[in-house]
């Protein structure tokens, strides 16, 4: 019996320890994140934040660099959590895999997520595999690129050639499209007009839409509007001109 009070006091102990430790491994990391954030090692003679890491702690450049990117990573969680976490990393091999992700909204993202497939016990191979998730680009599927390219193909746009047996990467401008959208002619670099599927390229810029012609009655308006200039100004070149458009 009192082997096992001992035994519960001593757990209890390295419990504490462990927390602590935690603590502890959280203060550190984003005291020397501010501190090579701000330069604040310039105060005390040091020319790089690796020196003073050296100097004033004898540890490694690297080390105090891991160390002050795992500050930068916790500040964020700390802070979306109004500084009181839940679960925060407790390693710095979980925070390393964290601040692979560009935006601290998406470093918050994944470490949700790793906990939710963890159930709260996240490894750095579950934050690792979280970060992947959040950070892939969508991908766009061969038959949403096929119904985007037909709806934006016209006469006179931009595309570049994303697939197929040549061209690819080659900006290339639409001259036909089929009735069906399904091939579209397009002039390549070296000035040929080349065939293309329409999952073969991709629009990144559309023409102008072609100007409606002018109804019957809006070319009479017209030609009202232009004799009534005639008879009351010079026929001078300009005039002959608009004259001459309007009858076209």
């Amino acid at each position: 019996m009192a082997l096992a009070q001992n035994q519960r006091q001593r757990l209890d102990e390295l419990k504490q320890t462990v927390s602590d430790h935690v603590a502890a491994f959280v203060k550190v990391a984003i005291a020397l994140a501010e501190i090579r954030r701000d330069k604040l090692w310039a105060l005390d003679g040091y020319n790089t934040f690796q020196e003073f890491c050296r100097g004033e702690f004898n540890f490694g450049s690297s080390y105090g660099r891991e160390l002050a990117q795992a500050g930068d990573v916790l500040k964020g969680l700390l802070h979306e959590t109004d500084g009181i976490p839940a679960v925060l990393p407790t390693a710095a091999s979980q925070v390393r895999e964290l601040a692979k992700a560009p935006t601290p909204e998406q470093q918050r993202e994944a470490w949700e997520l790793s906990l939710e497939t963890t159930g709260g016990e996240p490894t750095a191979r579950a934050v690792k595999s979280a970060v992947a998730q959040v950070t892939a680009a969508p991908e766009i599927t061969t038959t949403a690129r096929v119904r985007d390219t037909q709806q934006k193909a016209t006469p006179g746009s931009t595309a570049v050639v994303v697939d197929g047996p040549q061209h690819i990467g080659a900006e290339v401008k639409v001259t036909k499209v089929e009735a069906n959208g399904g091939l579209i002619h397009a002039e390549t670099p070296s000035g040929q007009v080349h065939p293309f599927l329409a999952g073969e390229i991709e629009i990144t810029e559309q023409a102008d839409p072609p100007q409606p012609k002018p109804t019957p009655k809006q070319i009479i308006e017209q030609l009202r509007a232009l004799l009534e200039r005639v008879l009351k100004e010079e026929l001078t070149d300009e005039l002959v001109a608009e004259i001459q458009a309007a009858l076209a």
